[in-house]
This record gives structure tokens, C-alpha cells and sequence, in this order.
């Protein structure tokens, strides 16, 4: 990235269009703006615009609707109850539980494609797009509760949103996972197994191909890979190779599902047109 001051590429214009490098800057400072927006370009998409990413605190998403993958830049920010408890010295110097969640690296966690870090304080993933468990899952999310918690891991949200799972041709049942990582938090870090080999497994191919794209610093290598990312999520959904499911396609039934579906609509149009 060239060296280029700050004058040249940074207004007040650009802060003020609602873009998700806008709010990079608002939730930790200008480097984070400046990188996500190059990151961006080097996978040659439009800055999703506002309406067509999902916030939450710490987190942004922009949902590529074709390719079944998501965009997420994770920010180490902390909310002001928690600066202020630390400094009236009722908890100890800690971090948000989601950017602190990167580190369970555990088959029972949906694990990112690729990571690119931003600064120390942001990084941008980009995840598979997983089946989520069906409304009468309570019996996987119990087996999965408790499997996390042998892990040193405390199941927060219980909820099928926050709950997926990933086919595994290889194997007899799909694997039941925590697919947002704001459904839980880590209690006992030296438990974590720090290993996902089932999961690079299933998605070896998408896993490569996205490392060696960020690795040559080609847009077009980035733009192949996210074609054959699409190809995978188009197959049958009985095809075992189908391991790419963009459930924000499918009929939402919340409304946190709704507005998903819908911020992945606008985006898609976003890059029909960049």
C-alpha cells in the first residue's frame, strides 16, 4: 500500500457516507478506516454502503449473497460500562468477548476462511455461510452446550440463530456448531483444543484458494475465488460437495433474520453495479 498523507485520501466526505469504513473509524480510529477500505478493493467489492452491512457491537457483516460467505471485521472495542468498571477497579484490564472469541480455535466453533488483520485492534474474516440447525434443534444445542463447556467455552445464546451446522461428506452426522461467536464466551482458555481439522477438512478448497488470492495481492485472483465459492453454494442441496450454504437466502422467520436477508439484498445489488 502506497504511502500516500493522510490529506490525500481521507475527507470529512468520506466519514460521513455511512459506508462500513465509516464505521471502522467510528468504532476504533482513521488506520482501521484506511485499511478496511484497501482491503476492499483488493477483493474488488464495493464498500458496502449503509443498509447493506449488519452491525453489532464490535462487529461488522457484509453477507456476499452469491458466494455464500460473509464479511466480517471484528473491532477490540470496549463499551464504556466496561472502561469505566476498570477504572473504579471492579474487573481486571479485559477485552470484548467476541474479538477475544478469535482465539477458540475448535471444531465447535465455526472457524474463519481467511483473517487478515487490520491493525492490533480490528481484523477482517471471511466465514463460510452454514446451514443454521432447524427450530426443534434443542437436542444438538444441548449436545453442543455441553461439548463447549468441556472445551473451557460458555454457551451464551441459545438460540438456532446463533447455532449452524456443516455437512461432512466423511462423516455419518453434519457437525453442530456455535456459527456467531457472540453466542458464547471463553471461561478457561487452557482447555481450548486449538484444532479444527474437521472443518479444514470440509472446506479445504475455499480455505486455500482465498489464502493464496490474499497472498498474491491480485484482485483477480480474488474475484476466481469468489466464483468458485458461488459455484459450491449453487449445487444441489443434497450434493455433499455443497458445503457453502448462504442461509440468509433462504425465508426468514425472525426479524433479525429479515433485516440480514434483507442488508444481503441490498449488497448484492451493490456489487451487481460496482
Amino acid at each position: 500500500m502506497a504511502n500516500v498523507e493522510k490529506s490525500d485520501r481521507w475527507t470529512l466526505g468520506d466519514i460521513d457516507e455511512g459506508h462500513m469504513a465509516a464505521s471502522a473509524f467510528i468504532a476504533v480510529g482513521d488506520e482501521e478506516f484506511y485499511r478496511t477500505r484497501d482491503i476492499f478493493n483488493l477483493m474488488g467489492l464495493p464498500l458496502p454502503e449503509y443498509g447493506a452491512y449488519y452491525s453489532q457491537p464490535n462487529s461488522d457483516r457484509a453477507h456476499l449473497t452469491d458466494s455464500g460467505l460473509v464479511l466480517t471485521v471484528l473491532y477490540r472495542r470496549k463499551s464504556l460500562l466496561t472502561v469505566a468498571a476498570e477504572r473504579i477497579g471492579l474487573i481486571r484490564n479485559t477485552e470484548p468477548p467476541i474479538f477475544k472469541a478469535r482465539e477458540a480455535r475448535t471444531d465447535d466453533v465455526l472457524q474463519p476462511l481467511l483473517t487478515i488483520p487490520l491493525t492490533e485492534n480490528a481484523v477482517l474474516e471471511i466465514n463460510a455461510g452454514v446451514a443454521r440447525v432447524s427450530r426443534n434443534g434443542e437436542a444438538q444445542i444441548r449436545v453442543l452446550k455441553e461439548t463447549l463447556k468441556q472445551q473451557g467455552l460458555r454457551l451464551t445464546n441459545y438460540s438456532p440463530e446463533t447455532v449452524g451446522s456443516i455437512p461432512d461428506a466423511d462423516e455419518k452426522e453434519d457437525l453442530t456448531i456455535a456459527c456467531n461467536r457472540r453466542a458464547f464466551v471463553i471461561e478457561n482458555q487452557s482447555l481450548i483444543p486449538e484444532i479444527s481439522a474437521r472443518q479444514d477438512r470440509v472446506f479445504g478448497e475455499a480455505i486455500e484458494d482465498l489464502q493464496e488470492a490474499h497472498q498474491s495481492g491480485r484482485q483477480e485472483r480474488f474475484r476466481d475465488a469468489f466464483k468458485r465459492c458461488a459455484r459450491i453454494a449453487s449445487l444441489k442441496p443434497e450434493d455433499p460437495r455443497r458445503v457453502l450454504v448462504p442461509y440468509w437466502t433462504e425465508q426468514p422467520s425472525t426479524v433479525r433474520q429479515q433485516e440480514v436477508a434483507l442488508a444481503a439484498r441490498i449488497y448484492a445489488r451493490q456489487c451487481s453495479v460496482a
